[in-house]
């Protein structure tokens, strides 16, 4: 290329080796630039340019013209470009390269040839490109733009017009060669924009117009065509053209738009920019087969292959068979959660497909992700409650809902594209949705594509998944051939390549379309420059190398918009960019329109939105920038985004925050991580979330002086509470420590206590109660100083649950009650409310634990009003279960199942696996207790796989105990005995252990052990009386007045039943009432005392309507029967407790289980008459 070039199109500007270059005289400028155009073919005469210049006679023109020579070749730097002699002034055309004249030469060209073709035939391909290469050349509105010939220059005025007159209708033929061309391609939004480019000149031009409005309304940009419309009326109704043409516009804009369903969604390869298609009609006939056939194809193949081109093509081909849906992966977006899935939804789904939803309630989980969504459905609001992975499983489903629904109006076609940038929640929704209908039917069908140097282990295993699963089939683009290579050199260069271009083009590209296209489009600038490329040798080192050489040749507004655009991302808006650059918009469409016209981005049928050809390009142009200026840039940027977004910023807050953090915005950029993380959790991508709030750990640990107490303490609290709900221990732990530190820090007792808080949290839930009692005295301290009422009374709760888990019954109830002390009358403040609710709850359990049942049933009442209010999902199924406990030692069974059932079914969809296990128990023993077995065991199992699974022993422990309660309350002992021991090792020094030790006595006892009975039960008292745990006290009482019977110690005995009933009923513990009656009536029943016996056989016989204990039930009967004190009452009694038992002895699943055995031979003996607790029990011989 020559080294001096001249730029006619737009702004005038002359370039020595890429450098602007300036010439002082406006006389001197304006002959130079009559001499580029005129000159280069003829040498023009002296008089001729004396007369164009100076031709009113006020100088002495001759003498004027050799001045402005000799001025004009001291301020070229390459002097031989002007041929000069006595008579005649020229150009050498080989040095001075000029754009008017290659625009002019190659359109005139374009225009003879497109006279030979048929009048109404399409553009070919060849052309189209040239003609967007040529206007690629315009740098602006006008020609000539700042050109002034100075006094006496008349006539070279008028030169200009003609010039001026003659560039700008080639032009706007170009825009019509193209919108017709774009048109007859099927790209519609592309045909509108070129019809748009000449309206803003022409807007006169009725047919561009028709073909703008229809091309909108084909794309689904309706408001573009009504903003189309609004412009150009009035100067057709000036311009006197025939009203058809308004008529016709009109009717255009009130037809119905079409369903955006069935829209064909915008590629990021347009056709009018598309060579043909050469070197993959094999994979698309593949494609097309498996499509029709409903299949899964998985499509890779390294950067630059062609997969975006064959979605496309195979996208055309199934247009209108099928309805397509594209998913398009961005780069920069891998933290968006499910932007994907968003962009497609909101923008390719039609109205009508929305309203014909059926069940939309299905669609709430999808709120957060399409707003729009509240607009179709007014009454439609996001569920109240659920766990985070419930919540993307919500969200999964609901999307398979609406592909469901979308391909009962035609065939569905998924369409992935770049899969390999897509965020982790993506991936799993589409693993989610190809393994269900409708993709299990020829009704559905999907094609992934990503590329192979992307795919990262956790993708790989996905697509495992998807080949086991679906059936997938894999698909990988090789290179092009040599055959493919030279077809598609012979369509870019319009003639055959010579073997040498084509080893060039083949070692250079090694096969890629994207590199071979730009090699290509390379040699053509070098040659359009009066260069030959291979006799040059100039080959550059990499494609990176290419682009960068194409951004050097562009205008300053070019290169602002480029910039502002690849720190964007792959696809940018415009409206962000005209904020970002405070560039007007007739100025930035300029720039995009030469931006398209050089091939380097691309529009797309989304309104003002834009996409780099492709990721090379936007690499190159972000590498190029300085620090300053990428820093000035982001903020920039990032203002934009968050002025034109504003509540709807939530779904981009991840963009928001990098750029923020690029722009070194600290504290902005940790205020967007955070909201970006609150998104995440909301559409339940924990992932991200964590992600969200490292990144915002990471600029606090580097910009700690920028923070304060509240910001640091607003990340870990949100952290920690993200990490609690999924039971994250580890990182509970972590969020502790780093307050501590923290804390320290800044010397802020109150975030070391917040800090000793969470670990003490994360010790409870390792069951560490000791260190955990330890961490909470601190953080109390702590706070006590220093801290919110809220975190002090969290503190005052955690420090109980670890008091009351060691046994320190009364020390925990203190502290719970001190911590309500600094809540109660705040309820207003809804962080005081979950505090005062978590401590009742706390302190219910507590009241429980020692007996004081009504007090504790109050407490779980007020906790669940209190979590109600605030909306607390977990608390209230806490509460739930807090009162199914309760429920049991009141012998209200059949409410307390029902309550148990309530929460079991809340805390599935929470997830919080801890307090299901406990949940499964409680359901557990109220069912034991009313004889169903069969469902008790199936409760108890599945606490027992929640306990083992999630690493909680005193479940593991509970369950194994209602197992082995099953066996007792069936009379065996030596099946019950093994559940008992293996649920002593389990239960290790908490409340359950000693729950379990009265029942070991028992089995001790009646097994002939009664001194190691009484060991075990009297250390359990001795322990029970300490920590005044009345509510295994009472049970431990009775348990030694069996043994008292079985020794004949009867004062013994007689005393631990009366204190036992004494304190059952001073606590108002019902089913202790009632089965220390039945102990009593066995106690006089033994020293012969049958009336005092019978009183309370039949005291305990009364209560089973009130209180149905089954098995106590049983036992009281059978007194009565060795009493000889039977009748009808007590048959139809028995004959309703064998029904009930035997309704429900078996699970639902019908199994075989491990008291089946034990459950018929109890049944057995009731045939026999002997159905008392346990076997061969005889009057006066306490023997078993």
């Amino acid at each position: 290329m020559p080294l001096l070039r001249l730029s006619l199109l737009g702004p005038v500007q002359l370039y020595w080796q890429e450098q602007p270059l300036r010439i002082r005289r406006r006389k001197v400028r304006a002959l130079l630039y009559y001499l580029a155009l005129e000159g280069r073919q003829r040498p023009v005469a002296r008089e001729e340019l004396v007369d164009l210049l100076w031709g009113d006679g006020t100088v002495d023109g001759a003498k004027s013209l050799r001045e402005a020579l000799s001025r004009l070749r001291k301020a070229l730097p390459d002097p031989e470009v002007l041929r000069v002699t006595r008579e005649y002034v020229g150009i050498d055309p080989d040095r001075l390269w000029v754009d008017a004249n290659i625009f002019v030469s190659t359109a005139q060209r374009l225009e003879a040839e497109a006279e030979h073709m048929h009048q109404n035939g399409p553009l070919p391909t060849e052309m189209a490109l040239e003609w967007q290469r040529i206007l690629g050349l315009w740098q602006g509105m006008e020609p000539f733009q700042g050109v002034d010939p100075g006094p006496g220059g008349e006539a070279y005025a008028r030169w200009m017009v003609y010039w001026i007159r003659l560039l700008l209708s080639l032009r706007y033929q170009g825009y019509r060669r193209l919108a017709r061309y774009a048109w007859d391609s099927g790209d519609c939004a592309q045909a509108a924009r070129w019809a748009m480019s000449l309206l803003r000149h022409l807007p006169d031009d009725g047919e561009m117009l028709l073909l703008a409005l229809r091309a909108f309304r084909r794309a689904g940009l309706m408001s573009q065509a009504r903003d189309a419309w609004r412009m150009v009326r009035p100067h057709l109704l000036k311009g006197g053209l025939g009203p058809e043409i308004i008529e016709e516009a009109q009717r255009i804009l009130d037809r119905p738009v079409p369903r955006a369903h069935q829209v064909l969604p915008q590629f990021r390869v347009r056709p009018s920019l598309r060579l043909p298609f050469v070197g993959r009609q094999d994979i698309l006939e593949r494609l097309i087969h498996a499509v029709q056939q409903g299949r899964v194809v998985i499509l890779t193949g390294e950067a630059g292959q062609g997969k975006t081109t064959l979605l496309e093509m195979l996208a055309r081909h199934e247009n209108p068979r099928c309805s397509v849906l594209l998913l398009s992966c961005n780069s920069g977006e891998e933290n968006l959660t499910l932007q994907p899935w968003a962009e497609a939804l909101s923008e390719q789904v039609a109205p009508e497909v929305w309203r014909r939803f059926r069940q939309p309630e299905l669609l709430a989980p999808l709120l957060p992700l399409v707003p729009s969504l509240q607009q179709y459905f007014p009454d439609l609001s996001p569920p109240d409650f659920m766990a985070l992975k419930r919540r993307e499983g919500a969200i999964n489903q609901a999307l398979q809902a609406i592909l469901r629904e979308i391909s009962a109006i035609r065939p569905l076609l998924l369409l992935v594209d770049d899969l390999h940038w897509a965020d982790r929640a993506t991936w799993r929704a589409l693993q989610f949705v190809l393994s269900r209908h409708p993709f299990r039917f020829p009704q559905a069908a999907a094609v992934i594509a990503l590329r192979s140097e992307e795919i990262s282990p956790e993708l790989q295993e996905m697509l495992h998944y998807l080949q086991a699963n679906t059936g997938a089939l894999f698909e990988t683009l090789p290179p092009l051939n040599e055959e493919a290579l030279r077809r598609l050199a012979e369509e870019a260069l319009r003639r055959p390549p010579s073997a040498r271009e084509l080893h060039y083009l083949a070692r250079f590209s090694g096969g890629n379309p994207f590199f071979a296209l730009e090699m290509l489009r390379h040699w053509q600038r070098l040659r359009d420059q009066g260069r030959e490329p291979l006799a040059e040798h100039e080959f550059p080192e990499s494609i990176t190398v290419l682009v960068e050489q194409r951004l050097t040749a562009l205008d300053s507004d070019c290169r602002a918009v480029l910039e502002a655009a690849a720190l964007v991302g792959y696809t940018f808006s415009v409206r962000v960019l005209q904020q970002a650059l405070d560039m007007s918009a007739a100025r930035l469409g300029e720039a995009l329109e030469r931006l398209i016209q050089a091939q380097l981005i691309m529009p797309l049928t989304v309104e003002d939105t834009y996409r780099f050809v492709h990721e090379v390009v936007r690499d190159a142009i972000a590498r190029r920038l300085s620090p300053p200026r990428a820093w000035a840039l982001h903020r920039r940027l990032a203002e934009a985004l968050e002025a034109l977004l504003g509540p709807r910023a939530d779904g981009r807050a991840a963009m928001l925050a990098r750029h923020y953090q690029s722009a070194g915005e600290t504290l902005r950029a940790f205020l967007w991580w955070l909201r970006a993380a609150r998104h995440a959790i909301r559409l339940g991508d924990r992932e991200a979330g964590y992600h969200a709030f490292a990144q915002a750990e990471e600029l606090l640990q580097r910009h700690g002086e920028v923070f304060n107490e509240e910001e640091i303490w607003t990340l870990y609290s949100e952290w920690g509470d993200l990490a609690r709900e999924v039971e994250d221990v580890e990182t509970v732990e972590r969020v502790g420590r780093a307050l501590v530190q923290a804390g320290k820090r800044l010397q802020s007792l109150w975030l070391q206590g917040v800090g000793y808080d969470s670990l003490s949290e994360a010790a409870i839930i390792r069951n560490d109660f000791p260190q955990g009692q330890e961490q909470a005295d601190q953080a109390v301290a702590f706070l006590r100083i220093q801290g919110t009422v809220f975190d002090l009374m969290e503190a005052l709760v955690h420090r109980g649950v670890h008091e009351y888990m060691q046994g320190y019954l009364d020390q925990a109830i203190r502290t719970l009650r001190e911590a309500l002390s600094f809540g109660e009358g705040r309820e207003e403040d809804p962080h005081i409310a979950r505090a005062l609710g978590d401590a009742l709850y706390e302190l219910g359990m507590c009241l429980t634990l020692s007996g004081d049942l009504w007090e504790a049933k109050e407490s779980a009442q007020r906790a669940m009003a209190l979590y109600e209010g605030v909306r607390r999902p977990y608390g209230q199924a806490g509460a739930l279960s807090l009162l199914s406990f309760v429920h049991y030692y009141l012998g209200e069974y059949r409410e307390g199942a029902q309550k148990a059932l309530r929460a079991i079914d809340w805390l599935q969809s929470l997830q919080k696996w801890r307090l299901l296990g406990s949940a499964y128990l409680y359901r557990a023993m109220h069912l034991l207790d009313l004889g169903h077995l069969g469902p008790a065991w199936a409760m108890a199992e599945r606490a027992l796989q929640v306990g083992r699974e999630y690493h909680h022993p005193e479940i593991e422990a509970t369950a194994l105990r209602i197992q082995g309660d099953i066996f007792l309350a069936l009379g065996a002992l030596d099946e019950a005995m093994p559940y008992f021991l293996r649920a002593q090792e389990r239960a290790k020094e908490s409340f359950v252990k000693f729950n379990i030790l009265h029942r070991l006595g028992l089995v001790y006892a009646w097994q002939g052990q009664p001194e190691v009975a009484a060991m075990l039960l009297g250390n359990a008292l001795d322990v029970g009386l300490e920590r005044g745990a009345y509510l295994l006290v009472v049970p431990i009482r009775t348990a030694l007045a069996l043994l008292g019977m079985y020794h004949r110690q009867w004062d013994l005995a007689e005393e631990q039943a009366h204190r036992a009933h004494r304190e059952a009923q001073a606590k108002n513990m019902p089913i202790y009432v009632a089965w220390t009656h039945t102990l009593m009536g066995y106690l006089n029943l033994l020293r012969g005392k049958p009336g005092e016996a019978e009183r309370h056989f039949r005291e305990s016989e009364a209560q089973f309507d009130r209180i149905p204990l089954m098995w106590n039930a049983f036992q009281a009967l059978y007194g009565l029967r060795l009493l000889g004190k039977w009748g009808d009452k007590e048959e139809q009694l028995l004959r309703r407790l064998r029904i009930d038992l035997l309704r429900h002895l078996m699970p639902e699943n019908r199994q075989e289980l491990p008291y089946l055995k034990a459950a018929r031979a109890f049944l057995d003996r009731m045939d026999r008459g002997d159905f008392g607790p346990i076997p061969s029990w005889k009057p006066g011989t306490l023997s078993p």
